[in-house]
C-alpha cells in the first residue's frame, strides 16, 4: 500500500504465545497510521511461507468501521483498539 503516513504510538506491549501452542512472547508496537490517498474497500494479500510450512495462503483483508462493531481478532491484536478510538474522537 502507499500514501500511507505513520502516526501516534497506541502502545507497546509483550505477548505470550503459549495458550496458541508456541513458546515464544511476542514484542507488540501498534501505532496510528493514516491515509493520505484513496484505498480500495478489500484487497488481497498472499502469505507465501506461513509459519505452520503449508503452501501459500491468500488472504482478503477489508477496512472496519470502528464506529461499530469490530470482527474477532486473534491474539490480541485488538488490545489497542479503544485507544485508536480515542485517538479519532470515537470514544
Amino acid at each position: 500500500m502507499r500514501d500511507l503516513v505513520l502516526g501516534s504510538l497506541l502502545g507497546r506491549e509483550i505477548f505470550d504465545m503459549r495458550p496458541f501452542g508456541k513458546a515464544e512472547r511476542h514484542e507488540r508496537w501498534f501505532w496510528h497510521v493514516l491515509v493520505e490517498g484513496i484505498l480500495p474497500e478489500r484487497w488481497t494479500h498472499t502469505e507465501e511461507d506461513p509459519a505452520d510450512g503449508s503452501g501459500p495462503v491468500q488472504l482478503e483483508l477489508f477496512w472496519a468501521d470502528l464506529r461499530e462493531p469490530l470482527p474477532a481478532l486473534i491474539a490480541g491484536h485488538d488490545r489497542f483498539v479503544p485507544e485508536l478510538r480515542l485517538v479519532l474522537g470515537i470514544e
